[in-house]
């Protein structure tokens, strides 16, 4: 039977001065059932990053396949793995079954192509039994290396193997891979062949590829016209094997008769059920009048606009069909054919180029003046075009095949040619081969001589002619293990002497590298420290420019967490250092504008738009000069699900000879986890993440933590030619308690960190208002649906939930909040699915409708949220943001945090950051990748579960300074986060004598906390540097880490203040908030950059009136070795309180004196200096630290309601051991040994050594001396 398509479908033909193109891209058709199997390789040299974007891409790609589709999985290395034998229906415990096969795979072993295709389409031919079409993707990333390796051999077994004449799409990955035999796969069996670029968007690559063959519309398609409507000769390809959704199918040919051609044509095709489909209608017609020929000699004409396209059209397909033969003659039939065509219109490919060619008559650079026709080119001889000089003539000439007119013995080559040539000698031919290279802008070619093979670039070069016709010749040629096939044409590169040219698609399969001329990263080391949740990194990039002529410009771009401010940058120019400046925007711009056009060496910092985590380096490094970079930024992790999580940007873009990551961790409570996981790329997977196997984790004590991560050039080539490329993550927690937290204090400011355990999660009322508007359809629409469901999987029983979906219209799935039961889990799902995109976006009522139904039902007992999600503006109903904004104001009176998410480009990320800071919520971007279900699920996760509500930090009147208090009231304590609170000490004793913490939580009872752990910890140790003659005292005071971290937390909350606000009065008295802050603690913000410029005597260098000396604190340093003076300071120590609690009753406070002295001490081991007190308890009165340099932080807090006592003193080798019992409440007693020593003073004082002092969880830590 045959169906008539409807008369919509016929597609559209134009017509132009006798030339006409069809097009054909119906709608409306059902798709067809398809069998598809997944032909993957997993060799070893699928390794690391390749294997988890095509896990991910696989993984992606089954969530996406039809239930109506039946999979088949199949794993190659050397050998083959069959996931399951038989294709099987793309349900959903199949796919997920599928999933986890594929998560389980690991490269390993050879690669043998051959087998895994001919196996797969076996497996094919076997359980398809023709009642469906199938189709094979394969994929690999490099060459045949195993079983049959010969490329003819394995072509002709695939060939024998496909007597079904299924399709095969096959993909190339990465630079290994074989492409022209993908691409001959491919072309001989009904596919198309693509390349995928290895890249952090390789996932993306593959899956996008799959997207466009997914859905199959039509088979067998086949085009008719009337006899005598075209010229046959001219008509491009009229069958089609596939036609699949979203694509199109294009016929063009020369019209022999337009009026046949408009009575009628025919298309026949085979669609969903095995009908036969035909249309019988002629297409929609448009004729195009001809564009006029204007300024050309009579009797010429440039070829119409169809005509060309035709001409493409007709040359992309027979460059296609020579892919798939390898019959010498049909090959030379079809290149001539191509060169005739391509000559005509001209279309410059693989058998022509564009030459231009000045005009002897017109001066140097003359340009071609309007109304002259170009030189004349004579096409009529093309072998003896491809061997004359050009006498000179060539301006520019783009792979030209132009010889040489000598031979040199090693040829070399300068990146400023613009006509590369090369003759070489090769074993087993008469006459040398010649050939060119397409340059690359900063690189340096060499080739040398290959029968030495020194260096070898092209080793062991030989060659063997296959076949030959006329003078054409058709070669094998071998170097080392490659081998390629290559035709040749005879050439004359001087009067006497020929050679035989290969054309640059060939040559350019032989391996040939290039020196780079670009600057080069030779050093690159990270370092970050983070002490007490605040981190400061700092990333040491040093690069050489190896260019003897020229200075050149290195560009970096370096990405930072988003809630990093960056805080310093130094440039090292010939040993001397030059030291960036925190300024106003403006001004470091036209700073650094003025030493480049010097041509200074300078580097210049800036917040790139849009995208506030991403900063761009500029640094302009002379000829032959090395430059080391430092920059450094500060961060205070945020905790999410329970983790901090340190996130260091990897990406040299190169491979680094010397590469280094060192993270060290330092807290007051005790770290409970540590995690270093494998590096990440910007997409996130389903899959666990596992261990990163090169990162070392070191536990020096409880309370700290050194990470360290180091590859060898060989091993960052593994991963990428590229070198390392992600996100080096560690992630760790610390121990905790139903507590008030810890307040840390340093130097008159403080830190209150509050997460206490042990809570019972709050019930929630949710309502999520979801975009459903016309721009959401297709994938995003696909991932909204993939990540609701996800997260209505999550949401507890105890909670209850409202969807809303809206356009401009609003959909509700039920009247009010409904509690989250199993069956109502299950209707919510179904709801979700049917959501489809269409119309306009109608943000306003969608918002306030979610409003008023939270409203409706409120109850002090639950915690109310409100989850927003749009991918674009307001363009229906109330569309003026400022009305918007006031309307979600007066509909939210009780406060109900408001979550948005702006979905894509799209998205007003402004607006709905303003919507979430004036409703005590957080805004968020999602990036339409590939991940944004699990960006949009996993931003759920953070919110998902409500411990306290209405928390409030109280602080005795008069202990701080009130102007400098960082915000202390908070609406919403979620699960896995924390709460801080920072300021200004004004009395201490004062703040010692209560901090309290008033919270709600379940069933709406004030939460008790037990009073929070106070510890004062010693300032960082700062030497006076030695006098220089004429100097000056320095009157700057670096701030403390501890005041570093509350001008952090300020002005991070007076950005976000910023955006809940549109008063430009307010928001201007902001900015100067803002940059008076930035400007003094040296933090690169939006309103801030950061310039480093030479003087304009560069040579000069600086001259420093200071010298520093590393001076163990509190210790003598003998330096008679180097023959330096012996300089023994005196440290003061400030005053320090402990106070002493059993429960929440003070029981002892203990008192450090101020201006306390600390005599010299001949340190021989590192220790602390304990004060006995028999059974009261311990009084520390000195740091004391070892020829290490290192220093003992955080002393005190271990000594609280702890009590030792000395045991014995006992004699020995001339010292006196002394043994001491230490208890503190629910511990285990310690028991220590001490050396006891005197000293200058006559004072006695106890050294304990490493092993004692890390019973005590005395935390060592490096420090700097500042002058």
């Amino acid at each position: 039977m045959i169906h008539q398509l409807n008369v919509k479908s016929r597609g559209t033909s134009e017509v132009m001065d006798g030339w006409i193109v069809h097009y054909f891209a119906p709608e409306g058709l059902p798709p067809i059932p398809m069998d598809i199997i997944l032909v993957f390789d997993k060799s070893g040299s699928m390794l690391g990053r390749k294997m988890s974007q095509l896990q991910a891409a696989l993984i992606k790609i089954l969530d996406d396949t039809k239930d109506i589709d039946r999979i088949m999985l199949l794993s190659f290395s050397h050998t083959v793995h069959s996931w399951n034998r038989g294709l099987v229906a793309a349900d959903r415990n199949n796919k997920e079954a599928a999933k986890q096969y594929i998560r389980e795979q690991m490269a390993f072993g050879g690669t043998n192509i051959n087998l895994g295709i001919t196996e797969g389409l076996r497996e094919l031919k076997t359980y398809n039994h023709g009642d469906r079409p199938a189709l094979m993707i394969f994929l690999t990333d490099g060459k045949a290396t195993s079983g049959v390796t010969d490329t003819e051999r394995i072509l002709q077994n695939i060939i024998n193997a496909n007597t079904y004449n299924i399709p095969i799409f096959a993909l190339a990955f990465g630079r290994e891979a074989d492409y022209t035999i993908s691409k001959k796969i491919a072309a001989k069996n009904f596919g198309f062949a693509r390349k995928i670029f290895e890249d952090a968007d390789a996932t993306l690559q593959i899956t996008g590829f799959y997207d466009e063959i997914s859905s199959l519309l039509l088979e067998d398609v086949n085009f008719k016209y009337l006899d005598g409507a075209l010229y046959d000769s001219t008509v491009t390809d009229r069958r089609f094997n596939n036609y699949f959704k979203g694509s199109e199918l294009v016929v063009a040919g020369r019209a022999d008769d337009i009026n046949r051609l408009q009575q009628g044509m025919k298309i026949s095709a085979t669609g969903y059920g095995h009908r036969n489909i035909s249309l019988n209608y002629p297409p929609n017609q448009c004729t195009i009048l001809p564009y006029k020929d204007q300024g050309l000699p009579p009797g010429e004409r440039h070829p119409g606009m169809m005509e060309k396209l035709w001409a493409y059209l007709t040359i992309k397909q027979l460059l296609k069909k020579m892919d798939a033969t390898d019959i010498y003659q049909e090959i030379k039939q079809i290149e001539t054919e191509i060169l005739r065509i391509s000559l005509k219109d001209p279309i410059p490919g693989d058998l022509i180029c564009l030459t231009v060619i000045k005009d002897r008559t017109r001066g140097a650079g003359d340009p071609f003046r309007p109304g002259q026709s170009n030189p004349p080119f004579d096409h009529s001889d093309i072998d003896k075009h491809l061997g004359s000089s050009n006498g000179g003539n060539v301006a520019s000439d783009v792979n030209a095949p132009v010889v040489p007119p000598a031979p040199p013995v090693s040829p070399s080559l300068s990146a400023t040619s613009t006509t590369p040539q090369f003759v070489i000698t090769v074993t087993g031919l008469s006459d040398p081969l010649c050939f060119n290279l397409p340059l690359t802008s900063g690189k340096e070619y060499k080739l040398l001589d290959a029968a030495r093979g020194s260096s070898g670039i092209l080793r062991d070069l030989q060659a063997t002619v296959t076949a030959k016709s006329g003078n054409r010749s058709r070669l094998s040629i071998t170097s080392g293990s490659q081998q390629i096939a290559a035709t040749a044409t005879e050439a004359t590169y001087t009067a006497n002497n020929k050679c035989l040219f290969i054309k640059e698609t060939d040559i350019a399969n032989l391996q040939i590298d290039g020196v780079t001329k670009t600057p080069t990263i030779y050093f690159l080391h990270v370092n970050s420290e983070i002490k007490y949740r605040f981190s400061k990194t700092v990333i040491t990039s040093k690069v050489v420019n190896p260019s003897s002529e020229a200075s050149s410009e290195a560009l970096f771009d370096v990405t930072l967490p988003d809630e990093a401010f960056l805080s310093a940058f130094k440039l090292i120019i010939n040993g001397t250092e030059y030291n960036g400046e925190v300024k106003e925007k403006e001004q470091a711009k036209k700073e650094y504008d003025v030493a480049k056009s010097r041509g200074q060496s300078a580097g210049h910092i800036v917040s790139k738009p849009r995208d506030s985590n991403k900063f761009q380096i500029q640094v302009n490094v002379a000829a032959t000069e090395k430059v080391t970079f430092e920059l450094t930024y500060q961060e205070l992790l945020r905790r999410r699900i329970g983790n901090y999580e340190q996130i260091i940007f990897i990406n040299p873009r190169q491979i680094v000879n010397d590469f280094r990551v060192d993270v060290s961790i330092e807290e007051y409570r005790n770290i409970t986890t540590v995690n270093v996981p494998p590096l990440r790329n910007d997409i996130l997977t389903e899959n666990r993440e596992g261990e990163n196997r090169d990162a070392d984790i070191v536990r020096l004590s409880e309370t700290e933590v050194r990470v360290s991560y180091s590859l060898t050039a060989s091993q960052q080539r593994a991963l990428s030619e590229q070198g390392v490329s992600g996100q080096f993550v560690v992630q760790y927690d610390i121990e905790r308690e139903k507590d008030s937290g810890e307040v840390l204090v340093m130097d008159g400011y403080f830190v209150h960190f509050l997460a206490p355990e042990g809570l019972d999660p709050m019930p929630m009322d949710i309502v999520f208002v979801l975009d459903r508007s016309g721009s959401m359809s297709g994938n995003k629409m696909k991932q909204l649906h993939e990540s609701m469901l996800k997260i209505l999987d999550e949401i507890s029983e105890q909670d209850r939930f409202m969807l809303i979906s809206f356009d401009n219209q609003l959909n509700f799935w039920r009247n009010e909040l409904v509690q989250a039961t199993s069956s109502a889990i299950a209707d919510a799902r179904r709801f979700i699915t049917s959501i489809s995109a269409r119309g306009s976006t109608d943000i306003n009522s969608a918002m306030t409708e979610g409003l008023k139904v939270l409203a409706s039902e409120r109850n002090n007992s639950r915690a109310p949220i409100l989850v927003f999600l749009t991918d674009g503006q307001p363009t229906s109903g109330v569309t003026n943001t400022v009305k918007i904004l006031e309307n979600i104001k007066l509909f939210n009176e009780v406060q109900i945090p408001i979550f948005s998410l702006a979905f894509g480009k799209g998205a007003d990320y402004d607006f709905t950051k303003k919507v979430a800071a004036q409703n005590n919520g957080l805004g968020k971007r999602i990036y339409e990748d590939s991940d944004a279900a699990l960006q949009i699920a996993g931003f759920y996760q953070e919110i998902s579960t409500v411990l306290m509500r209405n928390i409030s930090f109280k602080y005795v009147d008069g202990s701080l300074n009130k102007t400098t208090l960082t915000r202390n009231n908070f609406n919403t304590y979620f699960k896995g986060s924390e709460l801080i609170v920072a300021g200004q000490i004004q009395d201490m004793e004062r703040l010692q004598d209560g901090v309290q913490v008033f919270a709600k939580g379940y069933e709406n009872v004030d939460i008790g906390l037990k009073r929070p752990w106070i510890c004062v910890l010693p300032p960082p140790i700062t030497l006076p540097p030695v006098p220089a003659i004429h100097s000056e005292p320095s009157k700057s005071v670096k701030p403390t880490m501890m005041e570093n971290l509350w001008a952090y937390l300020t002005i991070k909350q007076l950005l976000r203040k910023k955006d809940g606000i549109d008063d430009k009065e307010e928001i201007e008295n902001i900015n100067k908030k803002i940059l008076a802050m930035s400007l003094k603690y040296q933090f690169v913000t939006p309103l801030t950059s950061m310039v480093v410029t030479l003087p304009d005597n560069s040579k000069a260098g600086l001259s420093s009136d200071t010298v520093e000396k590393p001076i163990a604190a509190g210790c003598s340093v003998s330096a008679e070795p180097l023959g330096l003076q012996t300089w023994t300071p005196k440290i003061t120590i400030p005053s320090l309180r402990v106070n002493k609690f059993r429960g929440s009753k003070l029981q002892e406070t203990v008192v450090i004196s101020s201006n306390q002295t600390v005599p010299q001490v001949d340190c021989l081991a590192d220790g602390i200096r304990l004060g006995i007190l028999s059974d009261q308890g311990v009084r520390v009165t000195a740091d004391i630290s070892g020829r290490q340099r290192k220093q003992y932080t955080g002393i005190l807090s271990r000594f609280v309601n702890m009590k030792c006592k000395v045991v014995r003193r006992t004699p020995r080798n001339g010292k006196q051991v002394v043994k001491i019992k230490c208890r503190q409440r629910n511990k285990p007693t310690l028991k220590l040994k001490a050396i006891e020593r005197t000293a200058s003073s006559g004072e006695s004082c106890l050294f304990l050594n490493k092993k004692m002092t890390n019973l005590l969880n005395l935390i060592p830590s490096n420090y700097e001396i500042i002058p």
